[in-house]
C-alpha cells in the first residue's frame, strides 16, 4: 500500500486525528469504524483492549502533513 499523504480519504485523517486525540487527552470520542479498519490495514492504527488506538507509525504519519497534525475539526 501507497502511504503518502493521498493515500487517506478526509474521512480517514479525521478518524486518525480523533484517535490521536484519544490517546493525549484520555477522551473517547466516538470514531467510524469502517475508517478506523482502513487505517489498521495500513498500520495506522489497532485496536486493543481500550478500543482503536494510533499505531506510532499513524502518529508519525499525522506528525508529517503539513499544517494539521493535531488540530481540531
Amino acid at each position: 500500500h501507497e502511504t503518502g499523504t493521498s493515500a487517506l480519504s478526509a474521512d480517514e485523517w479525521r478518524t486518525l486525528r480523533q484517535l490521536e486525540r484519544r490517546t493525549r487527552s484520555g477522551h473517547l470520542e466516538a470514531v467510524n469504524i469502517r475508517h478506523a479498519q482502513q487505517l489498521a490495514r495500513l498500520g495506522f492504527a489497532r485496536h486493543g483492549r481500550g478500543g482503536w488506538l494510533p499505531t506510532r507509525e499513524g502518529l508519525d504519519h499525522l506528525e508529517k502533513r503539513p499544517g494539521d497534525a493535531s488540530t481540531a475539526d
